[in-house]
């Protein structure tokens, strides 16, 4: 089993520069919209799946966040999240791992397809220490409303 961590402690690595969570993700109403919203994912998971899910992001992707794989006449290849009735015309609209949205022109695809490689890197939690991490996890798996600590910006001493 993990040992325990804290969650104020983890809400400041999930928001923090280095981590990037809130890049791709939301918790309680913060952050980005291009991964799945995190606010609940602890609930009746247990930390060593969480743990998983954070080490390894492409052995299991819910269907809406499957990337695309475009390779386009011209030789390019462009990676992100499809957007259902994006695009102007004659344009698919992907969403980029980076959180900003481009256009192909369909006439500009010569393949697409879906990856089974998320685009949440494998190797986020390398940069942190085993504390950060379960503390990380805390923070996940505490609900929303149970641990309204001071969660004012991180400290950036």
């Amino acid at each position: 089993a993990l040992l325990p961590g804290d969650a104020s402690a983890g809400w400041r690595v999930f928001f923090s520069a280095q981590a990037r969570c809130a890049l791709c993700h939301q918790h309680s109403g913060r952050g980005a919209n291009v991964g799945p919203d995190l606010t609940e994912v602890g609930s009746g998971q247990s930390a060593e799946r969480l743990l998983d899910s954070l080490l390894h992001p492409s052995r299991e992707i819910a269907p809406m966040y499957v990337p695309w794989s475009v390779l386009t006449t011209d030789g390019r290849v462009l990676n992100g999240l499809k957007i259902n009735g994006g695009g102007i015309g004659n344009k698919q609209r992907y969403l980029a791992s980076d959180g900003s949205f481009f256009d192909v022109d369909l006439n500009e695809i010569d393949v697409q397809q879906p990856s089974d490689k998320s685009i949440m890197p494998d190797d986020l939690l390398r940069p942190f220490s085993e504390q950060e991490v379960r503390d990380l996890l805390a923070f996940l798996r505490t609900p929303e409303n149970s641990s309204n600590t001071d969660r004012t910006a991180p400290n950036t001493k």
